[in-house]
């Protein structure tokens, strides 16, 4: 039955094109003679109307006038009417002109029969849908109570949740539009007014008792979230928001889309732009090995290098469910490249030189780290035989095998290091200088920066895990600060400074301004919609082993320049001592050492490296 109606549905649409088009010539004509009868005034008057007829319709059926749906006409189905229109007029006042010169024919007939076409076939379209779109809202008011919400944002997001909100059922009624653009304020979005700007949120959602708001401004930074946040939490209020714009995949976002505030949100920076052309050459069709593809940088930058179509890109991860589900979800989206999942450890060369000789690769991104402060204070072998050895290991046969370039990922720890982490990090930055220097047909580069949000082990999830059991939240120091960044900027960042092409560089990420933890653990209370220290117990409990106030992105003894790029900045390498390769002959004989081994070895090459808390 439901085919059959979809059938004849169709039929009526053809009928009324049809019919459209004989009212549309009459018109045309009875407009040009002044309301006079065409008939009489027109030689052979229904033969042409035959021939314009038969073309026409032709027409509306070569550009499938019949496969998209009345209830959903758009400006694209608009512009296909227009084209049938245009080439219909065309071909039939040709056709006139070859057999008949047109003589007798008063040619602005076509004109005024083109632009009363277009207006009968495409506004009865459009009116059909308006009037669907009008009832059905009715009909949504009557079946369920609606909610009022606020929209912020008055910009091609919010324009567009608006509109979605309006054509679905469900259960939004939109009241107000908040946007600070003075120019865009008074006037509306879809029939909704923009009311102000974001200042009034407490008094509009107050005036139309508003209890849910929708932040659609994709492309606002953590300053501009923070103060709607604050005022939504003033007006007691729910709100979501739509993910940054580096989230979206695609330009058109949807209700589906909008989600809870994350902490992450609050920390929001610009936009990254980058020179995909210069990121183009440099990866595509080239072999891309990744070490510690399955961490959080690792991963991101493994998503980020598959963009730009490498011949082959061979993930090296010692954690065999991390790189099982990296696999399948890279496969999934880029069937077409080949991917290699190869499980191994930094710390074992013979499986390293395995996968050299076997996939030959052009660029090496060397991710693989322990990364976690006091764990390394505790397990400080464990951090020389990686972050040093492991280093070494892969840095080596990447100037063995003549690979194009090889990218160290560093940290802000490695700066006047206070732990057993930062100090072997800083020692792996040594290791890309001795490299240069010893293989110098590669590119070897470092890329230092600071704390990623959601990274493994960071703070945000821990965080979240203390605030769903009640509390406390544990707060080293209250003075602590740390930079931020998103894992998706910082991978895009280093795939950005590996394409300068220059040689054993430092690469410091700018990391904006530092943040108080404990601001971040206030907010991230506010979030979950209670109150610090009401709520939620805020703990300090002291800076851990190895643990920094404040972290540090360069050394004053390293020169500090501006790159092209406004977001990456150079700092020159300091030259090694005379005995590098000494100290790395000894800690590859000497893997056993103890803590207070380990630490005066450490000393002996980062002098810098000061144990205890800053």
């Amino acid at each position: 039955m439901t085919q059959i109606f979809r059938i004849s549905k169709k039929y009526i649409a053809i009928f009324h094109d049809l019919l459209m088009i004989i009212i549309s010539f009459y018109l045309a004509c009875f407009l040009r003679f002044e309301f006079s009868n065409p008939v009489k005034e027109i030689m052979h008057f229904y033969p042409t109307l035959l021939l314009i007829f038969t073309v026409k319709a032709i027409s509306f059926q070569l550009f499938g006038f019949y496969r998209g749906i009345w209830r959903y006409s758009s400006i694209p189905d608009l512009v296909k009417i227009i084209q049938s229109i245009s080439f219909g007029s065309t071909l039939s006042a040709g056709i006139l002109f070859l057999f008949t010169r047109l003589e007798g024919f008063p040619r602005s007939v076509f004109l005024m029969d083109w632009f009363i076409l277009i207006i009968l076939v495409g506004g009865s379209r459009l009116l059909y849908r308006f009037g669907f779109d009008y009832f059905e809202t009715i009909n949504i008011s009557k079946e369920k109570k609606q909610e009022n919400i606020i929209v912020i944002g008055a910009g091609k997001a919010g324009e567009q949740i608006t509109r979605e909100i309006k054509r679905s059922r469900f259960g939004y009624n939109v009241v107000a539009i908040l946007d600070d653009s003075t120019n865009r304020q008074r006037r509306t979005i879809q029939g909704v007014k923009i009311k102000g700007g974001i200042d009034e949120l407490p008094t509009i959602a107050k005036k139309y008792d508003v209890k849910l708001v929708f932040i659609a401004i994709p492309s606002a930074e953590s300053d501009q979230i923070r103060r709607i946040v604050n005022k939504c939490l003033e007006a007691k209020v729910r709100f979501k928001t739509l993910p940054s714009i580096n989230s979206i995949m695609t330009e058109k976002v949807a209700l589906s889309q909008l989600r809870s505030v994350k902490p992450e949100d609050l920390l929001r920076r610009s936009t990254v732009n980058l020179d995909t052309e210069q990121l183009g050459t440099m990866i595509q069709g080239n072999i891309i090995l990744v070490t510690g593809a399955g961490g959080s940088i690792g991963s991101e930058l493994c998503r980020q290098l598959i963009k730009f179509s490498p011949r082959k890109l061979v993930l090296y991860e010692m954690c065999e469910l991390f790189l099982f589900d990296l696999e399948n979800e890279l496969k999934n989206i880029f069937p077409n490249t080949e991917i290699i999942p190869a499980i191994g450890d930094v710390r074992d060369q013979i499986r390293l030189k395995e996968i050299f000789q076997e996939h030959q690769p052009h660029l090496v991104f060397h991710a693989a780290a322990y990364k976690h402060v006091p764990m390394m204070e505790h397990n400080p072998h464990e951090a020389i035989k990686t972050n040093v050895i492991g280093t070494y290991n892969v840095a080596q046969l990447a100037g063995e095998f003549g690979c194009k370039k090889f990218t160290l990922i560093s940290t802000d720890k490695a700066v006047n290091p206070t732990n057993i982490m930062g100090t072997t990090k800083r020692c792996a930055e040594m290791v890309n200088i001795y490299m240069q220097e010893k293989f110098p047909q590669t590119s070897y580069v470092t890329v230092r920066f600071g704390n990623v949000l959601g990274s493994n082990g960071s703070v945000i999830p821990t965080f979240k895990r203390q605030i769903q059991q009640g509390g406390p939240i544990t707060v080293t120091h209250p003075d602590i600060t740390r930079y931020f960044m998103s894992i998706p900027e910082a991978s895009q960042l280093v795939l950005q400074s590996t394409s300068f092409g220059e040689k054993g560089k430092i690469f410091v990420l700018d990391m904006g301004s530092p943040i108080k933890i404990i601001d971040l653990a206030k907010d991230m209370i506010y979030l979950a919609g209670l109150k610090p220290n009401i709520d939620i117990e805020i703990k300090i409990t002291g800076l851990r082993p190895g643990e920094k106030l404040y972290e540090e992105l360069f050394s004053t003894q390293e020169e500090l320049t501006q790159t092209s790029h406004a977001k990456i900045k150079v700092a020159k390498a300091r030259p090694l001592k005379a005995d590098f390769q000494k100290f790395i002959n000894d800690i590859l004989k000497n893997k056993e050492m103890n803590k207070d081994e380990v630490i005066a070895h450490l000393r002996q090459v980062v002098p810098e490296f000061s144990p205890g808390h800053l």
